[in-house]
């Protein structure tokens, strides 16, 4: 008795981060030398490039993530082109060739990926917070289970082999939607352990995406010209010397929306502007109506839940004397809005 309540008191003084600290740290050290080491701890830059799989397109992908927070994507997806760049010149996302600032959430959450990639949140840093919670299993495998937050809702559970260290994969849960990261055909380059192959995967099997690099090279200079920022193509036309249309008549519904006259590949339709959409959606069976060829697979969030998707190429929209090239429409069942609209 005369030395467990001396050991309570000692114990019940250290704060509560000091306590988690004491538990995660030995799992942390084995994650660590199980990477490389002193070489994983020093890599500074990531440059990876490889095969890419989702919504049932195939294409290709290139990266380049630095440890101070700077990223730059590409990807060319069948039908999809489209870049991403973080870094401190500016954040900004293109999609189809139209330039855009990228928004504050999606900016901090690749630099907080970046961080738990390389290990800097697993030691506090970046303003993570690291906790122990129970073991799971998970594909067969028991795992432990550190958890990593950032002050918000957001969480990242980083599943790990108890005895060896080894990384199976992230939870990741951001903006209350939950999916799994797994990773696999771990080789060595330049002395740390990377993964050549990455699953995301989701409750949803259409959204999961498949990742295989042919080349992962570490430390490669990353110049600022790498996050510059390009200018957005031009996807309007104007007919003759023009730089305009005449004013466009169009109807104010319920004094909600707003409907144009136009066409699409040379079939008349009204146009619904939404001003909140980020791309061209065109109703299923109007497409199919007008014998829109599409491709691929994918899910969006409509009226009453997940809808499937597919896309269009070369989309041609016309409104007076302006012709809109789109590279890449959406084509959902709107079948829902239009209920909902009433039009």
């Amino acid at each position: 008795m005369t030395v467990i309540g001396p050991l309570c008191l000692v114990l019940a003084a250290l704060p509560v981060h000091a306590q988690q600290r004491d538990t995660v740290s030995p799992l942390v050290d084995r994650y660590v030398a199980w990477r490389g080491g002193a070489a994983y701890r020093a890599v500074t830059s990531i440059h990876e490039m490889g095969r890419i799989e989702a919504a049932a397109l195939t294409g290709t992908f290139e990266r380049f993530a630095a440890r101070d927070g700077r990223e730059r994507t590409s990807v060319h997806l069948g039908a999809f082109e489209s870049a991403t760049s973080v870094s401190p010149a500016g954040d900004w996302s293109e999609n189809q060739g139209v330039v855009q600032e990228m928004d504050t959430a999606s900016a901090r959450d690749t630099r907080r990926m970046i961080a738990l990639e390389l290990g800097d949140a697993l030691f506090g840093r970046a303003g993570a917070s690291v906790s122990e919670v129970p073991d799971e299993s998970r594909d067969g495998t028991r795992w432990a289970v550190l958890r990593v937050t950032f002050g918000g809702p957001d969480r990242y559970d980083v599943f790990l082999d108890r005895a060896t260290g080894a990384l199976h994969g992230w939870r990741i849960t951001q903006n209350r939607v939950t999916h799994f990261r797994r990773f696999g055909d771990w080789r060595t380059v330049a002395g740390v352990r990377m993964p050549f192959l990455t699953e995301d995967l989701f409750p949803n099997a259409a959204q999961n995406t498949v990742q295989r690099d042919s080349l992962i090279a570490l430390d490669v200079p990353l110049p600022d010209s790498l996050f510059a920022r390009p200018a957005s193509a031009k996807m309007a036309r104007f007919s003759g010397a023009r730089a305009e249309t005449d004013p466009v008549p169009f109807t104010f519904f319920r004094d909600e929306q707003i409907y144009i006259p136009g066409h699409v590949n040379g079939h008349s339709v009204d146009l619904l502007l939404d001003s909140g959409a980020g791309r061209t959606v065109i109703d299923k069976a109007y497409a199919d109506r007008i014998g829109l060829t599409t491709e691929g697979k994918g899910v969006a969030n409509g009226v009453g839940g997940q809808v499937a998707t597919a896309f269009a190429r070369d989309v041609r929209i016309t409104i007076g004397t302006m012709t809109l090239h789109v590279p890449t429409a959406v084509v959902l069942d709107l079948s829902g809005v239009e209920k909902l609209v009433g039009r």
